[in-house]
């Protein structure tokens, strides 16, 4: 019976220490995104998510500082508002570039004398790939850490 509850312990200080340090990752990583390049516009240079929406940019930061208070608190059953925030706010990003994009090409549309160059530098926009990745990355990890301690959560009050 000891021998259960001291394996119990060790499972548990094992997923307590991982999510402590899966959320630093992740919080960390959520800030180096804000101000990784997002996408490359020909003619202007790549773009950063805090120049591209300054706004949407502190949302990001203001969770990823979220996510470091919880962690110093040990409140890990919050991490599931802040890992579904970080991955709404994703999506919300992508569609935010994809409306501005088809806006512009509206635009384009309307004035078909001036569509040469601009169609071009529209249509060889590129996003960053790295940058989406530490923000679908982040938001993963803050989900699985709410994920794995809201079972152990049960198990430490035996």
């Amino acid at each position: 019976m000891r021998e259960e509850l001291s394996s119990v312990a060790k499972q548990g200080t094992i997923k307590y220490n991982f999510s402590r340090i899966s959320v630093l990752i992740s919080a960390i990583l959520g800030i180096i995104a804000v101000f990784s390049p997002l996408i490359d516009i020909p003619l202007s240079g790549k773009s950063s998510l805090i120049a591209f929406n300054k706004w949407l940019g502190i949302i990001f930061i203001l969770n990823s500082l979220f996510s470091f208070f919880l962690i110093f608190k040990n409140r890990f059953s919050l991490f599931w508002i802040s890992g579904f925030a970080q991955f709404f706010l994703t999506i919300l990003l992508y569609f935010t570039i994809e409306s501005k994009l088809q806006e512009y090409q509206k635009i384009i549309n309307s004035y078909p004398e001036s569509s040469g160059i601009i169609e071009k530098v529209i249509n060889n926009t590129q996003y960053i790939d790295y940058t989406w990745i530490l923000l679908i990355t982040s938001s993963i990890l803050l989900i699985l850490v709410a994920s794995l301690m809201a079972p152990l959560k049960k198990t430490r009050k035996i």
